[in-house]
């Protein structure tokens, strides 16, 4: 940039009164970036930026995404959310009716408020278990991945 330019700029600074003052670029952004057409990426690399889905799986991970795994943490999806919707209402109408109204002849809002903490308990126990259950799977894949190195090795 030359005086003039920086002169032009400095009075038109002033009569804009401090606003910002924008600058085209010269080159585009994919100008910028693909200067180079050796490294330009090809469309199924650009198609895979976008997409994390078309990703190939690396070697190492190929063994835990196998039909048979995907398939067990799926019906180990539906098994935990059905189990954490239905057992609630089990749980809290059976000690409702049973136990604290029938058995220990408790009064219903005493039952109710007892029922509905057995309610919240039986899911957070069906949480821990599923919890523990992932953990377990992890485990389990990481001690597949360390044989199949040592046997590698």
């Amino acid at each position: 940039m030359d005086r003039k330019d920086s002169a032009n700029l400095s009075s038109s600074s002033e009569e804009n009164h401090g606003e910002a003052l924008l600058v085209e670029p010269e080159q585009s952004i994919d100008e910028m970036l693909f200067a180079d057409p050796a490294l330009e990426p090809t469309e199924f690399e650009k198609q895979q930026a976008e997409d994390p889905f078309l990703r190939p799986i690396a070697d190492e991970q190929q063994q835990f995404y196998s039909d048979d795994d995907t398939g067990r943490a799926v019906t180990n999806l539906i098994i935990f959310s059905l189990l954490m919707f239905t057992t609630p209402f089990i749980v809290m109408y059976l000690t409702y009716q049973f136990l604290f109204i029938d058995h220990f002849h408790l009064s219903s809002e005493t039952a109710i408020l007892y029922s509905a903490l057995c309610a919240i308990v039986s899911v957070l126990t069906i949480v821990i278990w599923f919890v523990k259950t992932a953990y377990n799977e992890e485990v389990e894949a990481k001690k597949i991945l360390d044989a199949g190195q040592k046997k590698s090795d």
